[in-house]
């Protein structure tokens, strides 16, 4: 997670340690010796009025 240094977007990096998820039913466990690529996400969060956040 880090912040713009006028502190008004804020970047957060999620991403999943393991190979999840192997299809669309994500309660699905990944057959042994599958191996797929673990997926990232990144949020940008800002305020609608464009003031300061996290501060």
């Amino acid at each position: 997670m880090t912040f713009t240094p006028d502190h008004k977007h804020c970047f957060l990096n999620i991403q999943h340690p393991r190979n999840w998820p192997y299809s669309f039913d994500a309660a699905e466990e990944t057959p042994t010796g599958v191996e797929v690529r673990p997926r990232a996400s990144t949020v940008v969060i800002s305020r609608i009025d464009g003031g300061e956040i996290g501060v």
